[in-house]
């Protein structure tokens, strides 16, 4: 986590341009915290497609380019385009923002009704801030420090919406339909696997079983039964075993890393922090150093490597090793998790099958 506030900006010509671009939402008090100029690629508006054109916005033309400011204060995050209106929002509300493999920024935010706008941004000038990766990091770590001063029953009906927007891939999220989002439904309300909409629905309770086993022994670093649980799993084990093995490592990694920041998604310099945390341990397990284990992390927030693209085989024997040096007590959160992970599957399956992710 960034710590403190970000310094006041000091490009006076940019400034202007953002206030200029902002109108009367922005009042000569209002404070800009950071500034990123470049174009709009992708603009969702609960659920429909829009686009930014040289005349006027115009429905369903993705992708789209449109030259874009964006800035924020403690209040409020601009998004500002020169040839189309200004969207903003509280900046509480900000629910994702992320770089993505590409390096694009993406944001994605409600408002009063909880409707989603989903925002792909490429920063094409050096001015403002200099790295895409800096701007995301200082814009959460102001949000988190503005949530902080929320009353509890607030700031945890936000948080709701972030573990619904997290989760998603990105391919699930820019297909969310129209609607409010919502949260996770009550874990104890769930139905249970024998209650899906058949086979490919449930989760494979022999992978599950064999995927606990390997993380139990990451987690007791003993590296030869870990190997050797491995070595199993991949002889014995069908490729629809794998494909599923996969997703679930995903899933739980994702759920794992978000848990140790208050269950949101984690800024760049977070996951850095927790690859310096705990990569000791990992090694302990595999033949592996902390710049993957960074990349490991950054991989299942679909973000770009810093050293090394990160392949499915290797995120799901890599991620168990992650996941039991991660957990303080594998069997308490594997139990925990698998409610959740049920409600994912059953809600996702069709889909993978539909994408070719699973056989």
């Amino acid at each position: 986590m960034i710590s403190g506030r970000p310094p006041r900006w000091t490009d006076k010509q940019l400034e202007w341009a953002a206030r200029k671009a902002a109108g009367d939402v922005l009042s000569p008090d209002d404070e800009l915290l950071d500034i990123a100029v470049g174009n709009l690629k992708r603009f969702r508006d609960n659920g429909i497609d829009k686009a930014v054109t040289q005349k006027r916005w115009a429905d369903a033309i993705p992708p789209t380019r449109g030259l874009m400011i964006i800035t924020y204060t403690l209040q409020r995050a601009l998004f500002l385009c020169t040839n189309g209106p200004r969207v903003y929002c509280p900046l509480v509300r900000i629910h994702r923002a992320q770089l993505l493999e590409n390096r694009n920024q993406l944001f994605a935010f409600t408002m009063g009704d909880d409707a989603l706008i989903i925002m792909e941004f490429e920063q094409a000038s050096r001015r403002g801030s200099a790295r895409p990766a800096s701007f995301v990091d200082r814009l959460v770590s102001s949000r988190d420090a503005e949530r902080a001063k929320l009353p509890a029953e607030r700031r945890e009906h936000l948080e709701r919406i972030d573990l619904a927007v997290q989760t998603d891939s990105l391919g699930e999220l820019w297909g969310r339909p129209s609607g409010p989002v919502r949260g996770e439904p009550d874990v104890a309300a769930l139905p249970g696997p024998e209650q899906g909409d058949g086979a490919g629905a449930r989760i494979d309770e022999d992978v599950w079983d064999r995927l606990a086993r390997i993380i139990r022994a990451a987690h007791e670093r003993d590296r030869e039964v870990f190997a050797a649980l491995g070595r199993s799993f991949a002889t014995e084990v069908e490729l629809r075993g794998h494909q599923r093995a996969g997703l679930y490592v995903w899933y739980l990694l994702r759920n794992a890393l978000g848990g140790k920041v208050g269950g949101r998604m984690p800024t760049d310099a977070e996951l850095a922090r927790m690859s310096h945390d705990y990569a000791g341990r990992f090694s302990a397990v595999v033949d592996a150093d902390r710049p993957l284990l960074e990349d490991i992390f950054r991989k299942v927030f679909e973000r770009p490597p810093l050293t090394k693209k990160i392949s499915p085989g290797e995120l799901a024997v890599l991620g168990l090793a992650a996941l039991g040096v991660l957990y303080e007590d594998p069997d308490a959160e594997l139990s925990r998790m698998k409610p959740h992970l049920t409600s994912w599957w059953q809600k996702h399956a069709e889909t993978f099958h539909s994408e070719g992710l699973l056989k």
